[in-house]
Protein backbone atom coordinates (compact mmCIF):
# COMPACT_ATOMS: atom_id res chain seq x y z
CA UNK A 1 0.00 0.00 0.00
CA UNK A 2 1.49 3.19 -0.91
CA UNK A 3 1.74 6.16 1.47
CA UNK A 4 -0.79 8.39 -0.46
CA UNK A 5 -3.32 5.04 0.60
CA UNK A 6 -2.32 4.34 4.17
CA UNK A 7 -2.91 8.12 4.46
CA UNK A 8 -6.74 7.82 3.57
CA UNK A 9 -6.95 4.62 4.87
CA UNK A 10 -5.54 6.28 8.51
CA UNK A 11 -8.53 9.22 8.13
CA UNK A 12 -11.23 6.93 7.75
CA UNK A 13 -10.50 4.69 10.89
CA UNK A 14 -10.01 8.25 12.61
CA UNK A 15 -13.03 9.75 11.49
CA UNK A 16 -15.09 6.27 12.17
CA UNK A 17 -13.44 6.48 15.52
CA UNK A 18 -14.98 9.77 16.39
CA UNK A 19 -17.92 9.03 14.82
CA UNK A 20 -18.22 5.94 17.37
CA UNK A 21 -16.73 8.12 20.25
CA UNK A 22 -19.46 11.64 19.34
CA UNK A 23 -22.44 8.58 19.64
CA UNK A 24 -21.46 7.00 22.68
CA UNK A 25 -20.89 10.13 24.51
CA UNK A 26 -24.38 11.29 23.20
CA UNK A 27 -25.87 8.24 24.65
CA UNK A 28 -24.58 8.23 27.98
CA UNK A 29 -25.16 11.80 28.61
CA UNK A 30 -27.80 13.22 26.59
CA UNK A 31 -30.05 15.38 28.14
CA UNK A 32 -33.13 15.66 25.63
CA UNK A 33 -33.86 12.00 25.48
CA UNK A 34 -36.67 11.82 28.28
CA UNK A 35 -38.79 15.16 25.59
CA UNK A 36 -39.00 12.76 22.63
CA UNK A 37 -40.11 9.73 24.62
CA UNK A 38 -44.41 9.78 23.43
CA UNK A 39 -43.29 11.00 20.04
CA UNK A 40 -40.92 8.29 19.38
CA UNK A 41 -43.31 5.68 20.70
CA UNK A 42 -46.27 7.54 18.55
CA UNK A 43 -42.98 6.69 15.21
CA UNK A 44 -42.85 3.04 17.04
CA UNK A 45 -46.70 2.70 16.50
CA UNK A 46 -47.18 4.26 13.32
CA UNK A 47 -44.51 1.45 12.19
CA UNK A 48 -46.27 -1.08 12.84
CA UNK A 49 -49.51 0.05 12.23
CA UNK A 50 -48.43 0.95 8.34
CA UNK A 51 -45.38 -1.60 8.04
CA UNK A 52 -42.32 -0.60 6.96
CA UNK A 53 -41.39 0.19 3.57
CA UNK A 54 -38.24 -1.18 2.84
CA UNK A 55 -36.08 0.34 0.50
CA UNK A 56 -37.89 4.08 0.89
CA UNK A 57 -37.47 7.46 0.53
CA UNK A 58 -37.42 8.51 4.45
CA UNK A 59 -38.19 11.96 5.19
CA UNK A 60 -36.81 13.24 8.90
CA UNK A 61 -36.44 16.32 10.69
CA UNK A 62 -38.41 18.58 12.44
CA UNK A 63 -42.05 20.17 12.89
CA UNK A 64 -41.60 21.67 9.00
CA UNK A 65 -42.18 17.49 7.52
CA UNK A 66 -43.47 16.34 10.39
CA UNK A 67 -46.80 18.81 9.87
CA UNK A 68 -46.02 17.58 5.80
CA UNK A 69 -48.41 14.27 6.99
CA UNK A 70 -49.30 13.90 3.51
CA UNK A 71 -45.79 13.88 2.01
CA UNK A 72 -46.37 10.56 -0.46
CA UNK A 73 -48.85 12.47 -2.06
CA UNK A 74 -46.97 15.20 -2.90
CA UNK A 75 -44.08 12.71 -4.84
CA UNK A 76 -46.47 9.70 -6.29
CA UNK A 77 -43.59 8.55 -8.31
CA UNK A 78 -41.58 7.99 -4.88
CA UNK A 79 -42.00 5.64 -2.48
CA UNK A 80 -42.26 8.03 0.51
CA UNK A 81 -42.43 7.68 4.24
CA UNK A 82 -41.95 10.41 6.86
CA UNK A 83 -40.59 9.75 9.90
CA UNK A 84 -40.03 13.29 11.09
CA UNK A 85 -40.90 14.69 14.56
CA UNK A 86 -41.54 18.03 15.47
CA UNK A 87 -39.80 20.37 17.84
CA UNK A 88 -36.39 17.85 17.27
CA UNK A 89 -33.22 19.37 16.38
CA UNK A 90 -30.32 17.64 14.18
CA UNK A 91 -29.32 16.61 17.23
CA UNK A 92 -31.85 14.21 18.08
CA UNK A 93 -31.87 12.84 14.35
CA UNK A 94 -28.09 11.16 15.96
CA UNK A 95 -29.46 9.69 19.25
CA UNK A 96 -33.10 8.40 17.83
CA UNK A 97 -31.38 7.23 14.68
CA UNK A 98 -31.97 3.64 15.92
CA UNK A 99 -35.69 4.67 16.24
CA UNK A 100 -36.24 6.52 12.86
CA UNK A 101 -33.60 5.47 10.44
CA UNK A 102 -32.59 1.99 10.71
CA UNK A 103 -36.43 0.07 10.56
CA UNK A 104 -36.36 1.24 6.73
CA UNK A 105 -32.70 0.57 5.11
CA UNK A 106 -33.48 3.56 3.06
CA UNK A 107 -32.83 4.41 -0.54
CA UNK A 108 -32.67 8.30 0.21
CA UNK A 109 -32.95 10.28 3.21
CA UNK A 110 -34.02 13.96 3.00
CA UNK A 111 -33.46 15.81 6.55
CA UNK A 112 -35.06 19.01 7.54
CA UNK A 113 -33.60 20.45 10.62
CA UNK A 114 -31.76 23.97 12.18
CA UNK A 115 -34.94 25.85 12.16
CA UNK A 116 -34.61 25.20 16.32
CA UNK A 117 -30.79 24.29 16.60
CA UNK A 118 -30.06 27.90 15.63
CA UNK A 119 -33.25 29.79 16.65
CA UNK A 120 -32.76 31.38 20.37
CA UNK A 121 -29.91 29.34 21.29
CA UNK A 122 -26.05 29.88 21.69
CA UNK A 123 -25.36 27.48 18.64
CA UNK A 124 -23.31 28.50 15.79
CA UNK A 125 -23.51 27.60 12.18
CA UNK A 126 -20.31 26.01 12.51
CA UNK A 127 -21.90 24.55 15.20
CA UNK A 128 -24.99 22.77 13.64
CA UNK A 129 -22.57 21.87 11.01
CA UNK A 130 -20.68 19.45 13.23
CA UNK A 131 -24.09 17.78 13.62
CA UNK A 132 -25.29 17.84 10.12
CA UNK A 133 -21.78 16.42 9.28
CA UNK A 134 -21.81 13.39 12.15
CA UNK A 135 -25.47 12.11 10.46
CA UNK A 136 -24.64 12.02 7.10
CA UNK A 137 -21.45 10.26 8.27
CA UNK A 138 -23.70 8.40 10.16
CA UNK A 139 -26.52 7.70 7.38
CA UNK A 140 -23.32 6.40 5.11
CA UNK A 141 -21.53 4.39 7.36
CA UNK A 142 -24.55 1.72 7.94
CA UNK A 143 -26.05 2.39 4.30
CA UNK A 144 -22.82 3.07 1.82
CA UNK A 145 -25.79 3.38 -1.17
CA UNK A 146 -28.04 5.49 0.59
CA UNK A 147 -28.65 9.32 -0.94
CA UNK A 148 -29.21 12.23 1.29
CA UNK A 149 -30.81 14.96 0.22
CA UNK A 150 -30.10 18.21 2.63
CA UNK A 151 -32.98 20.92 2.77
CA UNK A 152 -32.14 24.45 3.27
CA UNK A 153 -34.09 25.89 6.31
CA UNK A 154 -36.56 28.50 5.39
CA UNK A 155 -36.49 31.94 6.53
CA UNK A 156 -39.94 31.66 9.44
CA UNK A 157 -41.25 35.44 10.19
CA UNK A 158 -40.85 35.15 13.64
CA UNK A 159 -37.09 34.53 13.64
CA UNK A 160 -36.14 36.61 11.33
CA UNK A 161 -33.67 37.17 14.20
CA UNK A 162 -31.75 34.01 13.09
CA UNK A 163 -31.73 34.73 9.46
CA UNK A 164 -28.28 35.34 9.68
CA UNK A 165 -27.51 32.48 11.33
CA UNK A 166 -30.00 30.28 8.83
CA UNK A 167 -28.46 31.85 5.82
CA UNK A 168 -24.73 31.09 6.99
CA UNK A 169 -26.04 27.19 7.86
CA UNK A 170 -27.75 27.02 4.71
CA UNK A 171 -24.38 28.23 2.61
CA UNK A 172 -22.34 25.64 4.45
CA UNK A 173 -24.80 22.99 3.96
CA UNK A 174 -24.67 23.41 0.13
CA UNK A 175 -20.94 23.77 -0.06
CA UNK A 176 -20.88 20.27 2.21
CA UNK A 177 -23.16 18.14 0.14
CA UNK A 178 -21.29 19.73 -3.25
CA UNK A 179 -18.06 17.57 -1.76
CA UNK A 180 -19.98 13.99 -2.26
CA UNK A 181 -21.89 12.61 -5.47
CA UNK A 182 -24.25 10.68 -2.77
CA UNK A 183 -25.63 14.16 -1.45
CA UNK A 184 -27.54 16.89 -2.53
CA UNK A 185 -28.64 20.20 -1.14
CA UNK A 186 -32.28 22.12 -2.07
CA UNK A 187 -32.81 25.99 -0.95
CA UNK A 188 -36.44 26.80 -0.41
CA UNK A 189 -35.51 30.28 0.89
CA UNK A 190 -35.76 32.16 -1.98
CA UNK A 191 -38.91 30.78 -2.52
CA UNK A 192 -40.08 32.23 0.45
CA UNK A 193 -39.17 35.09 0.16
CA UNK A 194 -39.67 38.87 -2.00
CA UNK A 195 -37.28 40.71 -3.67
CA UNK A 196 -36.25 42.91 -0.65
CA UNK A 197 -35.57 38.88 1.41
CA UNK A 198 -38.61 39.75 3.53
CA UNK A 199 -40.85 36.43 4.16
CA UNK A 200 -43.69 36.74 2.07
CA UNK A 201 -46.25 35.87 4.68
CA UNK A 202 -49.12 34.44 2.80
CA UNK A 203 -47.02 31.27 3.02
CA UNK A 204 -46.98 31.05 6.56
CA UNK A 205 -49.46 30.27 9.38
CA UNK A 206 -50.56 32.37 12.20
CA UNK A 207 -47.38 31.30 14.67
CA UNK A 208 -45.54 32.92 11.71
CA UNK A 209 -43.05 29.63 12.46
CA UNK A 210 -44.94 26.60 10.32
CA UNK A 211 -46.19 27.44 6.90
CA UNK A 212 -49.12 26.34 4.98
CA UNK A 213 -50.18 23.84 2.54
CA UNK A 214 -49.55 26.10 0.05
CA UNK A 215 -46.59 26.36 1.07
CA UNK A 216 -45.15 22.78 0.82
CA UNK A 217 -45.71 23.19 -2.78
CA UNK A 218 -42.84 24.98 -3.36
CA UNK A 219 -40.81 22.20 -1.17
CA UNK A 220 -42.35 19.64 -3.52
CA UNK A 221 -41.03 22.50 -6.65
CA UNK A 222 -37.67 22.42 -5.56
CA UNK A 223 -37.14 18.52 -4.04
CA UNK A 224 -39.18 16.72 -6.60
CA UNK A 225 -36.27 16.12 -9.16
CA UNK A 226 -33.86 15.08 -6.78
CA UNK A 227 -36.12 12.32 -5.16
CA UNK A 228 -35.27 8.72 -6.10
CA UNK A 229 -37.98 7.33 -8.10
CA UNK A 230 -39.69 4.21 -7.65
Amino acid sequence: MCSKERLVGMKKIVLLCVLLCHCIWVSAQYERAQQWEEKIQELRDKNEKEGIKQGCVLFIGSSTFTRWGDTEKYFPNSVVVNRAFGGSMMCDQIYYFDEVVKPFNPRQIVIYEGDNDLNETETTPEQFMEDVICMCRLIHYHYPECRILLVSIKPCPARVKSFEKYKRANRLMEEYAALYDYMDYVSVWDKFVDEKDRPVMKYFTQDHIHITPEAYLLFKEVMEDKLLKK
